[in-house]
């Protein structure tokens, strides 16, 4: 007797056994997912761009060997290639080139020796905390007055870190925005608007946000 196996794997007379079976749609979620993963494909990776080469350690006088006490704040001087470094636990900022080398300010002040402006303390207390340049002017501004709450004043400087004096605003014909209380922080832009925050509002709390002409002009 012969076997009908053959014929029954060949499919069946009317073809139903040679038909694909249907496949069901996909749904939202599945539809979601599957272009999300199209658009992943068709970006590159970014971890490249995520990836950063560690270049050099240096402290204030531009060697690995040297430490400086407690760094609070930095600000390049992108015109200048100069970077400053503010160390508020040694009250001073130092000056360096993009490389990390020492760049003496030159100024004649008391207070500039070498690539170090100093004398920001307070009664002991430490007076500076926020650094801003405005690469234009190539003006330094730096919080000062430092209570514990905050500082109480914005000083300006020279590249030379020689002081420069504002002609207009709350203590005018000196070099700092003074009167101020529980200041946090300072910026500059490039018209030379100085952007101090933590000021008081009328109410006591520090969100203000105040902003003073490059003549310290409010």
């Amino acid at each position: 007797m012969r076997s009908h196996a053959k014929a029954s794997s060949a499919g069946s007379t009317d073809g139903s056994a040679a038909r694909s079976p249907r496949r069901s749609p996909l749904t939202p979620l599945a539809l979601v997912a599957a272009l999300a993963l199209l658009a992943l494909a068709a970006v590159p990776s970014l971890a490249g761009a995520a990836e950063f080469e560690f270049n050099k350690a240096f402290g204030p006088d531009g060697s690995s060997l040297s430490e400086f006490s407690k760094v609070c704040s930095t600000a390049t001087d992108t015109e200048e290639d100069i970077v400053y470094v503010l160390d508020c636990g040694a009250d001073a900022i130092y000056k360096f080139d993009f490389e990390g080398n020492p760049v003496d300010f030159g100024g004649s002040s008391p207070d500039v020796s070498g690539n170090e402006l100093s004398g920001f303390a307070i009664n002991g207390l430490q007076g500076a905390q926020q650094l801003a340049v405005n690469s234009t002017s190539h003006v330094i501004y730096v919080t000062t007055g430092e209570t514990g709450f905050g500082s109480t004043s914005v000083e300006a400087f020279d590249s030379d870190g020689e002081p420069v004096l504002f002609t207009q605003g709350p203590t005018p014909g000196t070099n700092k925005i003074g009167g101020l209380s529980a200041v946090r922080g300072v910026a500059v832009d490039s018209s030379g608007n100085i952007y101090i925050s933590g000021t008081p509002d009328e109410i006591g709390d520090n969100r203000d946000l105040s902003i003073y002409t490059s003549s310290g002009a409010p």
